[in-house]
């Protein structure tokens, strides 16, 4: 998926899940600054005139009432579901189902904002296409760049960053647990050229159909499925790598979430029962 269309939904997916990510106080601040959220993460990718401007405003605070309303009380739900599972010694296919349902929400709210981002994008001046056209040509670069790495490397800091990650809610690992992930390291197989291939693909594409100027109901369909379902145009090399380091992360999940220690699954727990209640707070408010 092309980045500006990843940074969109990712936007749009971030206004979903702030109260999960955040204190309580951030996450209204957040809520309450959406529109200026998007709109700063926008400008980096297209230059907004002022009319541009005010319409994105007045769309995102309706996408924000919309959210408010429907997927916050969702949202809550899952996070309830999420520390249930969490709490035991959940299977791989339990995992799957959460993360699946999560995925599903984020959905909602990307279809709901996508028929402003096919307007927004439907009525770009030829000056702003070319902003665009040249800032992907700068990320691309960037990526190149950040990859010509020596693959040890780039291994290593895949492992890094996945410790991190499961350190990041239980806390220390146990040197059996650290073991454990070391020896699973293997499937994380750096995918960065096929990423950066694949982005080139949707860059190229995205541009070539906004510059056609395609009927507004026609933009939109393309969009929803682009962004809805990339799976159906990626490479199928690199979807069948995706799909197996997927499996295969869930079932390492899986593993560490059912050996971890007592105290591990209270910290889970806290967090997640700490992100219920941020939303709780911000449904009040």
């Amino acid at each position: 998926m092309p980045r500006i269309l990843r940074v969109l939904r990712h936007l749009i997916a971030a206004i979903a899940m702030l109260s999960m990510l955040t204190s309580c106080s951030l996450a209204t601040i957040a809520y309450n600054n959406a529109d200026t959220l998007i709109g700063y993460a926008l400008r980096d990718y297209v230059e907004l005139n002022v009319e541009q401007e005010i319409w994105l405003k007045e769309r995102v605070t309706l996408l924000m009432a919309w959210h408010r309303s429907n997927e916050l009380p969702q949202w809550q739900r899952w996070l309830t579901e999420a520390r249930e599972r969490a709490a035991g010694m959940p299977e791989t296919s339990e995992l799957r189902a959460t993360y699946v349902r999560g995925q599903a929400l984020l959905a909602r709210t990307t279809a709901q904002a996508l028929p402003d981002l096919a307007k927004l994008l439907h009525q770009l001046e030829p000056a702003q296409i070319a902003f665009l056209e040249n800032k992907f040509a700068n990320d691309n670069r960037k990526l190149a760049k950040d990859i010509a790495v020596a693959l040890p490397t780039r291994y290593a800091k895949r492992a890094d960053d996945v410790r991190e990650g499961f350190e990041g809610w239980l806390g220390s690992l146990t040197p059996e647990q650290a073991t454990y992930l070391q020896s699973r390291a293997t499937i994380l197989v750096p995918m960065e050229e096929m990423r950066l291939a694949d982005r080139r693909r949707w860059q190229r594409e995205l541009i070539e159909l906004i510059k056609a100027r395609p009927e507004l109901p026609t933009l939109e369909a393309e969009l929803r499925s682009w962004i809805l379902s990339p799976e159906k145009y990626r490479d199928p090399v690199y979807q069948a790598e995706m799909n197996r380091q997927y499996e295969a992360m869930l079932g390492v999940t899986a593993w560490l979430v059912t050996n971890a220690t007592p105290q591990q699954k209270l910290r889970v727990q806290k967090k997640l029962s700490g992100y219920a209640e941020d939303i709780a707070r911000l449904l009040r408010n």
